[in-house]
């Protein structure tokens, strides 16, 4: 006797990033085929740039031996896993949810590396470290771990990325009211799974999907609430995978398991963390640009240096 059985539940958590003008399209579809031996094929379909980390669950099977199953996806489409009959006569029954977020739970990050300061070669900025524990009268829910680093000037300056990376997300909001929560900002991704914020961005010069080079120019600071020029700037991770088990907090800054960084920096006669209320220079050497680079890019940056924007 054969049976037929299907029942499809979805329900996806997201990352604590605002989304941007991509949000008409979900940022990972699902597709399921049923084959001609009775097989079911799950593939994705990735819309946004960046690396995501998915786990789909099958809460309900019937003739089939399955587990549930996790995946870092890291190309625009591909496939995930399959379902395989027990009894070969008799079609398999099946629902499945997945959720999933934009980064690689506890990748290895590499604390040696040396970050460039976001700021243009031989720019000068006082730089300022700040932590939950000292923005605790903003009231803002933040991650017990959170470090992000301030620039303030009296008049605009530009902003440089501060590591090769993609941009995954770029919030480019339109305000006459300029204030905490509607600052323009770009998120990159790195190739050891730490992201830059850079927060304060009058127009942004780069796209979702663009490959940016070290140094690379973001965009002009963009005026705060002081009537100053203000940047911040942030690296973090995702350490775990919490928001698999809460799924209804998963959005809440404080639940969504990021690590923040105190990272290396180079500068002009420093390489080391930031010491909080000290002016530093924007100086970058060769080496501490191509920190980052494939084999490949190395040949062709010793070919052609200035397709890379090296201008040191």
């Amino acid at each position: 006797m054969t049976w037929k059985y299907l029942f499809l539940s979805i329900f996806v958590s997201f990352m604590f990033y605002a989304p941007n003008s991509y949000a008409q399209l979900p940022d990972i579809e699902i597709m399921h085929e049923r084959r001609g031996d009775k097989s079911i094929e799950f593939s994705y379909r990735k819309n946004k740039p960046g690396t995501y980390y998915l786990k789909l669950e099958f809460p309900d099977l019937k003739n089939t031996n399955h587990g549930d199953h996790k995946q870092i996806l890291d190309h625009d489409y591909g496939n995930l896993t399959v379902l395989r009959p027990i009894n070969r006569e008799e079609e398999i029954g099946y629902s499945y949810t997945f959720s999933y977020i934009r980064g690689i739970p506890n990748p290895e990050v590499d604390s040696t590396f040396k970050y460039l300061l976001p700021l243009k070669t031989s720019g000068t900025a006082r730089i300022v470290e700040t932590t939950q524990k000292n923005a605790a009268e903003t009231q803002e829910v933040l991650p017990g771990n959170w470090i992000s680093y301030i620039i303030t000037k009296g008049e605009s300056f530009p902003v440089h990325a501060m590591r090769e990376g993609v941009v995954v997300e770029v919030r480019n909001l339109k305000s006459d009211s300029i204030s905490q929560d509607v600052r323009n900002s770009v998120i990159i991704e790195h190739t050891d799974g730490t992201y830059a914020n850079y927060q304060g961005l009058e127009e942004i010069k780069v796209l979702p999907g663009e490959e940016v080079n070290p140094n690379q120019y973001l965009g002009e600071a963009q005026q705060f609430e002081d009537q100053k020029y203000r940047l911040d700037f942030s690296i973090n991770y995702i350490y775990s995978e919490k928001f698999e088990k809460n799924r209804q907090i998963a959005l809440k800054q404080d639940e969504a398991n990021f690590k923040f960084l105190k990272p290396v920096f180079y500068a002009k006669n420093h390489s080391g963390t930031i010491n909080s209320g000290k002016e530093y220079t924007m100086e970058m050497t060769q080496e501490i640009f191509t920190q980052d680079f494939s084999k490949r890019d190395l040949r062709r940056f010793k070919k052609n240096p200035s397709q890379f924007n090296w201008s040191n």
